[in-house]
């Protein structure tokens, strides 16, 4: 059955009911959970031009080390629940620059050999979908890792 549950998760507590999925199948199956959250790197760049000259590059630079610190910081605080309930659990921030969620996501859980993507999903529907997209509409086109879709709730009306 499945032993690494891969589970993409954002920077806000949305993905709770996710996380919680996810835990009470890894516990049941002794399986192994990966936390993942994918940042794009390029939204800490202002202006790419400006970016060239040294002394701002080396302030970007701090910057984006500092944005690093604390999401990994907020990605390890979410997995000691987990740990706590026995569950072992990996972190991993995946940084992308440009390019689709969805892409980032499929390779970082293929790279991980997951053999279960457990992820949310908002049910947007019509004009909402059509504009937002769908990241987990776009795992599911992109992968052959069976996905365990979990409705997120949180934002409901």
């Amino acid at each position: 059955m499945y032993q690494r549950i891969f589970v993409p998760v954002g920077a806000d507590e949305s993905s709770a009911c996710v996380v919680e999925e996810a835990s009470r199948l890894a516990a049941a199956l002794h399986a192994r959970i990966c936390l993942a959250q994918v940042v794009d790197t390029s939204q800490f760049a202002d202006d790419p031009l400006e970016l060239a000259h040294e002394l701002r590059l080396s302030e970007a630079e701090r910057e984006h080390d500092d944005r690093r610190a604390a999401l990994h910081r907020s990605l390890e605080a979410r997995a000691q629940p987990l740990q706590a309930a026995g569950i072992e659990t990996d972190t991993r921030l995946v940084e992308k620059f440009g390019g689709k969620i969805c892409d980032a996501i499929v390779k970082a859980a293929a790279d991980w050999k997951a053999d279960l993507i457990v992820m949310g999903t908002h049910g947007r529907g019509g004009i909402r979908h059509f504009l937002m997209g769908s990241v987990a509409e776009g795992v599911l086109h992109h992968t052959r890792i069976p996905i365990l879709l979990v409705h997120d709730t949180s934002d409901d009306d």
